[in-house]
């Protein structure tokens, strides 16, 4: 099986976030950290998440111990350059991306005004993407899961079971729901504004209640979300 979940685990004041395959060969659950910081479990088709989510807890320090240490080398692969100068959309916004390279001292990215800023020891470009992607990926995690929340107790008074949430990049799609009550989300929403991410997770949420897109689906979307026409049209933008 080639498909591949992206998952999410606490440890301590840090979040590992790593991509889940599943092996019809593989007769255990196997951990790996590649140089460039991605993490990845493989299991085998008859282990079920919460097997597979304790043993990645019983490894945590052991794959953060190999995260710090290939903190320290560079990097090999990129997905998008985010060089000092480029605009970055963020909620909507545009952030202008600055890079200032230190000898000593805390690594940290945060926001200062219209800029998104990134204080970092190693200066290669594939570093600071991977920086980048985490940390916006991080965002978005964050604001979803709240997202969710609110999202949920509106629905929940209509007699929809209790979905869960996963972040998967998809490429034509902002978000898909799954019959079993599974709902995966583009962690590329970040770039949308707040409301559109409400309507986004709205939207896969009412698939819970109509699997497709009848009549009956967008009554009930109307009744939940009045605002959910303004929101589609302005998501077509994108």
């Amino acid at each position: 099986m080639d498909e591949k979940e992206f998952l999410s685990i606490k440890y301590g004041e840090r979040v590992i976030n790593f991509s889940l395959s599943f092996s019809k060969t593989r007769k255990r659950v196997g951990i790996s950290v590649s140089p460039n910081c991605h993490v990845s479990v493989s299991a085998p088709v008859s282990a079920n998440k919460s097997e597979i989510l304790s043993i990645v807890e019983d490894k945590c320090y052991w794959i953060s111990k190999q995260l710090n240490q290939f903190n320290k080398i560079e990097f090999i692969s990129s997905h998008k350059d985010y060089r000092p100068g480029s605009s970055i959309k963020y909620f909507g916004e545009d952030l202008i991306f600055n890079f200032h390279e230190i000898d000593e001292g805390e690594e940290k990215i945060y926001i200062s005004g219209n800029h998104l800023i990134l204080k970092a020891k190693i200066s290669t470009q594939e570093r600071i993407n991977l920086f980048v992607e985490e940390w916006l990926r991080q965002e978005a995690l964050a604001f979803i899961s709240v997202e969710f929340e609110k999202c949920y107790s509106v629905l929940e008074k209509h007699s929809i079971p209790r979905p869960s949430f996963l972040l998967r990049n998809m490429k034509n799609r902002w978000g898909s729901c799954l019959p079993s009550g599974v709902i995966y989300l583009n962690p590329s929403l970040i770039w949308l504004d707040k409301p559109l991410i409400k309507y986004v997770i709205m939207h896969e949420m009412c698939h819970l209640k109509f699997a497709n897109h009848s009549s009956d689906f967008y009554a009930f979307l109307d009744m939940v979300l009045p605002e959910w026409e303004f929101c589609e049209k302005r998501l077509e933008a994108y």
